[in-house]
């Protein structure tokens, strides 16, 4: 599913400038991103990050996923997850109610009822030291960099260091 068709299925009944309002997103820039294409030229249109930044804060969903169906980053899929009747697999901003999908089958949809977030957790340790690219403000950190968001936020945490993440008697 490309992303056009994701945010228009997350704004739902709700109309374009009730998502302006809450979002400071234009109404017709909006429209465009959920045609795909900018009326003008007829080019595809793709969301900048910042604007899925704002997208994701208004629909209540990862911005990280709005990312992903943008293009713009990979997320490792869960093998675990089952492949839908239709043959279609839902967003991953989107999980049912363990009650099945109805998503798109007979062009029914979902109630919104039975729609989750998905509240990830990440351990920030784990991510800055981790192999996966890490973006601040959409550019890549570096190995150094990395390193010295941990040092900080060491000196911002100062008790929060893990007694099995503690420095050893011989590092003191």
């Amino acid at each position: 599913m490309n992303i056009g068709k994701i945010l228009k299925e997350l704004r739902g009944k709700r109309s374009l400038r009730e998502i302006e309002r809450e979002s400071g997103v234009s109404h017709t820039y909006l429209s465009s991103l959920e045609k795909g294409r900018d009326p003008r030229t007829g080019k595809e249109r793709k969301p900048t990050p910042d604007t899925l930044k704002k997208l994701a804060q208004v629909y209540s969903v990862p911005y990280e996923w709005l990312m992903s169906a943008a293009g713009y980053m990979d997320l490792e899929e869960d093998p675990a997850d089952p492949e839908y009747e239709n043959g279609e697999r839902p967003h991953p901003a989107m999980q049912t109610d363990g009650t099945g999908w109805n998503y798109r089958a007979g062009g029914n949809k979902l109630a919104p009822r039975s729609v989750k977030e998905k509240k990830p957790f990440y351990e920030l340790t784990e991510v800055l030291n981790g192999s996966a690219p890490v973006h601040y403000y959409g550019q890549p950190m570096s190995r150094e960099e990395r390193e010295r968001a941990l040092a900080m936020l060491e000196v911002l945490f100062p008790g929060r260091r893990s007694a099995s993440n503690a420095p050893k008697e011989e590092e003191r």
